[in-house]
């Protein structure tokens, strides 16, 4: 059985979490080339009490083209494929992206092809962010 102290911690340990990141997106966003999405702010809602995970709203530019996921989805609903050029060129967007992050001395850790949440691939006019 969980202790009170271990679920305290773990709560303080996922908004440390989340916390970080959003410090990493902001520090990304000011110097970014355009290859990564724009973190337009953050607001906190909600109380301790509450998931930590639904506590913070996220704002960022808006991808007119949804997450990576919503476009292989759209594709395999409508029973087609995508175009090869377009996967080359978010392909070639993704990892632009990764060397904005690499010359700043990071690693995206979370880089996966997977059929759950989160969704952290989002596509704009242009490509991948």
């Amino acid at each position: 059985m969980t202790s009170r102290e271990e679920i305290d911690e773990h709560i303080r340990s996922t908004e440390i979490s989340i916390e970080n990141e959003i410090e990493l997106h902001s520090k990304l966003t000011s110097n970014t080339k355009g290859h990564i999405i724009r973190l337009l702010g953050v607001a906190r809602r909600g109380t301790k009490e509450q998931s930590i995970a639904k506590s913070y709203v996220i704002y960022t530019e808006y991808a007119a083209r949804g997450s990576l996921d919503s476009q292989i989805l759209f594709h395999q609903n409508h029973d087609r494929d995508m175009p090869e050029i377009y996967m080359w060129l978010l392909i070639l967007n993704l990892a632009r992206a990764c060397q904005e992050i690499e010359s700043l001395g990071w690693c995206h850790p979370d880089i996966k092809v997977s059929p759950s949440p989160p969704r952290n691939r989002l596509v704009n006019n242009i490509g991948s962010h």
